[in-house]
């Protein structure tokens, strides 16, 4: 069993390990590990392990010998491996997902326990090549397993040989703490720090975005120059900026302004902005910052299923939260193409209007599911703007 470690990190249960910082970042799901569009998270040789997100979801990816798998271990309350239930194993191949979950038997002892509903909530690609094969996951986190800013939890990634014996429930592991965060930086000079000052964090093709770094400066360190530019699938739509660093005022503060005009055709999802410092020794600072490439509208279900027994009429209420990401006031119709023997009470056809300069509202929503449904069902939300269509899918599970 080889583990994917943190670079330059002991994972040892007596040694804590420092906190890392996940990036927002919307990768594709084909397979293929494209230059810039993963945050690394492990690379000693001969793996590379990545790790990202977005809000709704956790983005995990590697590259893995041939004859092995790859096992990420999360557990999610960060309160130790083999303590409580949340403690989730996902295993990878070449021939699929699997889930399983570590259960505390009082009678039995520690057990692993199938997740087949959670891997139904994973999608996942892979691509052979030379030296094995990579892979790319999305896992859409419902209920307790949400993702979202500030979110903190412990992982730990491995490969090991397929089939090879199998690792007893109780034994321990241990796993390194992250956060998933829109920012972070690395290498800044003594006495100097940075905040994000950002009216917004999310643009539409064919609009400008101006992301604001303030900076201040307490120590004698000075900086240069300072390189912007955004990374991934998104750089070749968006302007990139050299410039002298500003002057610190006399509370010594400085603030330097990143202004683009985002080209149509840019792909939606969220990217990083990276600006890096030449620092007097000649080594560099980085400043990476998440910032979103999306449509006009964003479309937020937030859709509760009340209790009931399993197979029977289910009710489901909640809201759908309309966020426009625009200037311009939009105006359009909210509908739910739903599956056969679906019922809706409240909310198809909804007409609505959002006039404010990226304004929002709430619409209602009570739906009914049929009888003998039980497990994950996805639920399209369909918007019409004029003529532009904008469809966004809800997840439920019927439990």
């Amino acid at each position: 069993m080889i583990p994917f470690l943190l670079t330059g990190l002991l994972a040892t249960a007596q040694e804590p390990l420092p906190m890392s910082l996940r990036l927002a970042l919307t990768p594709k799901i084909d397979g293929v590990i494209d230059s810039e569009e993963w945050d690394p998270f492990v690379s000693p040789e001969p793996f590379r392990g990545f790790l990202q997100w977005e809000p709704g979801a956790l983005y995990v990816a590697g590259e893995v010998p041939s004859g092995q798998e790859a096992r990420v271990s999360f557990d999610l309350k960060s309160d130790g491996w083999i303590i409580g239930e949340d403690n989730l194993e996902v295993t990878v191949s070449q021939d699929g997902v699997k889930v399983r979950r570590l259960i505390q038997d009082i009678q039995a002892g520690a057990r692993w326990q199938d997740e087949p509903l959670i891997a139904q909530t994973i999608l996942c690609k892979t691509e052979s090549n030379e030296s094995g094969y990579a892979f790319e996951f999305r896992w859409l986190g419902l209920g307790a397993t949400s993702f979202e800013r500030g979110k903190k939890f412990n992982v730990r990634m491995e490969a090991r040989e397929i089939n090879g014996p199998e690792v007893m429930a109780f034994v321990p592991r241990a796993t390194a703490p992250i956060e998933l965060a829109l920012d972070r930086a690395t290498g800044l000079p003594e006495g100097m720090s940075w905040a994000p000052e950002h009216a917004v964090r999310s643009v539409v093709p064919g609009e400008q975005i101006k992301l604001r770094l303030n900076f201040v400066n307490k120590g004698e360190s000075g900086v240069g120059r300072i390189d912007l530019r955004t990374l991934g699938f998104a750089s070749l739509f968006t302007s990139s900026h050299q410039l002298p660093f500003p002057s610190f005022d006399k509370k010594k503060r400085a603030f330097v302004d990143y202004q683009a005009v985002i080209a149509e055709g840019a792909p939606y999802g969220y990217t990083r902005l990276v600006a890096k410092l030449d620092k007097p020794d000649g080594s560099v600072a980085v400043i990476e910052s998440s910032y979103q490439i999306t449509d006009i509208l964003t479309v937020v279900p937030n859709l509760r299923v009340e209790k009931g027994e399993v197979g029977t009429p289910r009710l489901i209420r909640g809201d759908v939260k309309l966020i426009s990401n625009t200037n311009e006031s939009l105006k359009g119709k909210m509908y739910f193409d739903l599956p056969d023997g679906w019922a809706l009470r409240k909310g198809n056809d909804a007409g609505f209007g959002i006039y404010r300069e990226r304004g929002q509202t709430k619409m209602g929503v009570e739906l009914v599911s049929p009888q003998g449904l039980s497990g994950l069902h996805s639920i399209p939300i369909r918007i019409q703007i004029g003529e532009k269509t904008i469809i966004t899918t809800e997840y439920l599970v019927l439990d």
